[in-house]
């Protein structure tokens, strides 16, 4: 029989049975009560071994812990705390008795520490006065809780993620939830084990050697050479080994072995107009009597080595798909269960999808391709790869995330890959008008999908984003009854702050926002971001603001020298709003309380408060806005160019002619105007503001 109260005396014991059996009797009886009270009898037994120590752990018995742990008699509403102690105690017991638990185990644990504090006035102010009146019911209880959540929540209170704990323990006096079976849920030794070594096999199967310590062997070197090793981890190291030695120079399909003293480099590796029309024609006219020919058509029409392609699927790479190329983009959260629905195939017409079919020997294709190259009397040497990126320069003010995409690059090279979603029919649109400039021919060329959007997982829908911000909306506009002022500034702020982010394609790093003193222009008004950089990478970039993001600075300006005015007896807070509506500072502060003096609030903090788009509450930092921005960008045609410099894509030191920030009055009108139609589309009215 499992006993909770081990290791407490008899004295002991007897004070906890009478306070436990006194806040059963408070709550209204229903059935979880009735089993409670008979887990009692069993998990709380009146006598056990005798002990000499007479001091409580609270580390060891939470649950007596928390019932010798009684408010103070003269406290307001003390009869709602102790029915709302019964209620904790009756989902504890609960539980534990369904699970074969004990109290220790974390969900328990953190609720009743909850409990303790609440009773203790351990926080910083006393959340009893902002709980909404219940009754001995249950369902009254959980719904004050459910609106005190709310209220921190928005409010960014500390407060709010021991409410939820509360909430979680409570919600067992209904129906017990089945624990998660975590290393940690239950306090034990941490279980820290070695990495292991991971091999990928050609196909879509891996290879998984135990790595367990240093005295452990090592796969031997031919079977490491025969696949491409992904990560080589040991105790004290980890790096990526890869066995190609001229990475650089096959990532940027430059050099050919037997061109490498011509020192073919940058633009001047690009095929011009003329040449590839000319090699297009030559190779169209050949493709039914040389294999080269036909190789070579592969490579111009889907930008990519299309030697050694096999026909599995797999995850960032191509394969042959019924004489066209399947590609499945290796953006985040991607899956061999979401793979297939996210997986495109480049269609070339079925005449030639049967020349592609019937090709013997694949892996000769590079050896055919020169063979025919070298018959054509061109003026210059030309190779693969000139073939290989003639598509890509085809497309000079395409988005880079189009690009990739048709050309079936990795994340790792294409970054605008990571944000972008992009529709099929853009995609097949891009590729035929590519073909149309570049190598003046009209075949019918076509992209297949099961989904009608490819690329980013990330990217909520525009049906989610008007719920997302309407809430936000609603939020604003419900003020608390006791704490008037903090809960609209909590509201306005989650919901200006948010809007801002959002139109701006801000980073959830740093400060909630940049001061407004780095607003330059009065009719093209621009802000300075500044963003993470690094070594290689410096994205500080001036953004245009839309007018419906200059309407909310001023607006909220507007709001901060108001209330400042109201609460000149606050200096704490008058001061701190004072430096908003001047400018100075970070415009966006984290105040819980009235008497609390307002602090700073950071980007992090702030999408924790506001959530996302997907799920209302809380949530960790994400990018969702920058790939919602990103990719609405792209659907509106703006040029690639312009969207990198204004997400801050781009800048690296290899890549000196990629902008990072969109300096211009023509750049920036453009994009002023693509950012307030995305705003438009959602069709949600700001509080003040009536856009």
């Amino acid at each position: 029989m499992m006993d909770l109260l081990a290791g407490l005396s008899r004295e002991q014991r007897r004070q906890v049975v009478g306070e436990a059996v006194r806040l059963l009797n408070l709550v209204s009886t229903t059935k979880g009560v009735r089993e409670a009270e008979a887990a009692r009898r069993e998990l709380l037994p009146e006598r056990g071994p005798e002990v000499k120590k007479q001091r409580l752990y609270i580390c060891k018995n939470p649950l007596a812990a928390m019932l010798m742990t009684r408010p103070d008699t003269s406290r307001p509403r003390v009869t709602d705390l102790d029915i709302l102690r019964g209620w904790a105690l009756v989902g504890a017991l609960r539980f534990c008795k369904t699970y074969k638990q004990t109290d220790t185990y974390s969900r328990v644990d953190q609720g009743l520490r909850a409990v303790r504090h609440l009773v203790g006035k351990s926080y910083s102010f006393d959340l009893m006065l902002e709980l909404p009146p219940f009754g001995p019911d249950l369902e009254s209880l959980i719904a004050a809780l459910r609106a005190l959540e709310k209220t921190l929540h928005v409010r960014g209170a500390d407060e709010y993620a021991r409410v939820v704990e509360l909430s979680r323990l409570i919600t067992n006096a209904v129906y017990p939830q089945g624990p998660v079976y975590r290393k940690d849920a239950q306090r034990g030794p941490y279980d820290d084990r070695t990495p292991d070594l991971v091999i990928e096999d050609d196909g879509a199967r891996e290879v998984v050697f135990e790595h367990v310590g240093e005295d452990a062997e090592a796969p031997s070197e031919e079977l490491i050479e025969d696949r491409e090793l992904l990560y080589y981890r040991f105790p004290d190291l980890v790096a990526p080994e890869r066995r190609d030695v001229y990475l650089a120079e096959q990532q940027l399909n430059l050099f050919e072995e037997e061109q490498a003293e011509l020192g073919w480099t940058g633009d001047f590796a690009s095929l011009s107009n003329l040449e590839t029309c000319a090699i297009w024609r030559a190779a169209w006219a050949e493709k039914d009597t040389d294999i080269g020919a036909v190789w070579a058509l592969a490579y111009l029409l889907f930008g990519r080595e299309v030697s050694g392609l096999g026909r599995r699927p797999r995850i960032g790479e191509s394969w042959w798909n019924n004489g066209g190329i399947a590609f499945v983009p290796d953006v985040a959260h991607q899956t061999e269960k979401t793979a297939p629905d996210t997986v495109f195939t480049l269609q070339p017409p079925k005449d030639l999808a049967a020349l592609f079919e019937q090709l013997p020997d694949r892996h000769s294709a590079h050896e055919d391709v020169r063979a025919w190259l070298k018959k054509q009397n061109l003026e210059r040497p030309v190779g693969p790869s000139h073939l290989i990126r003639a598509l890509r320069d085809a497309m000079p003010n395409k988005d880079r995330a189009i690009v990739g995409l048709l050309t079936g690059r990795k994340v790792g090279d294409v970054v605008q890959m990571h944000y972008t979603k992009v529709k099929t029919k853009r995609l097949a649109s891009a590729w035929r008008e590519a073909l149309k400039d570049r190598f003046e021919t009209d075949i019918a060329v076509e992209v297949t999908s099961p989904a009608s959007v490819v690329g980013t997982l990330k990217s909520p829908s525009r049906q989610q984003v008007r719920r997302y911000f309407r809430g936000l909306v609603d939020d604003a506009r419900t003020a608390g009854p006791d704490q008037d002022d903090v809960q609209t500034f909590a509201g306005l702020t989650n919901l200006f702050g948010a809007v801002l982010n959002f139109l701006t394609a801000r980073r959830p790093n740093g400060a909630a926002f940049e001061p407004f003193a780095r607003i330059v222009g009065d009719h093209r008004p621009r802000i300075l971001l500044t963003g993470k950089g690094g070594r290689l990478v410096n994205d500080d970039r001036w953004v245009p603001l839309c007018p419906t993001a200059h309407a909310v600075i001023l607006h909220w300006r507007e709001i901060c020298a108001d209330m400042s005015h109201r609460l000149f007896m606050l200096p704490h807070v008058r001061d701190s709003l004072s430096a908003i509506a001047e400018g100075q500072g970070v415009p966006f502060l984290k105040w819980s309380t009235l008497m609390e003096e307002p602090t700073p609030l950071s980007a992090p903090e702030l999408w924790r408060r506001a959530g996302t788009p997907a799920k209302r509450g809380p949530a960790k930092a994400t990018n969702w806005a920058r790939h919602y921005v990103r990719s609405a960008l792209v659907e509106l045609d703006v040029p690639g160019p312009l969207i990198d410099g204004f997400m801050g894509h781009g800048g690296h030191m290899f890549d000196p002619l990629t902008p990072t920030s969109a300096s211009s009055i023509a750049d920036q009108d453009r994009l002023r105007h693509a950012l307030e139609q995305i705003w438009c589309d959602l069709e949600v009215e700001l509080p003040g503001l009536g856009r």
